[in-house]
């Protein structure tokens, strides 16, 4: 299967607070996921930046979504 996301060694900061630190995984296409955690662990942030809406510290491997239709 194809990979549509692919996040590797990712690194987000909101001015001195590190909110993400050496995230890494990789979603296939026809894989269901879900994202489960406590308030403040990272949900919402790791869901923009899947989208694109944020911009991981790092340049790493490309986080954003391949997904058609989803991001343009």
């Amino acid at each position: 299967m194809n990979i549509i996301i692919d996040f590797k060694h990712i690194k987000l900061s909101f001015g001195a607070n590190e909110v993400l630190t050496d995230v890494s995984f990789e979603i296939k296409q026809g894989e269901l996921v879900g994202l489960i955690g406590r308030n403040g662990t990272g949900k919402s942030t790791i869901s923009k930046l899947i989208i694109g809406s944020l911009q991981p510290l790092n340049k790493g491997k490309s986080p954003y979504a391949k997904i058609p239709g989803l991001v343009s």
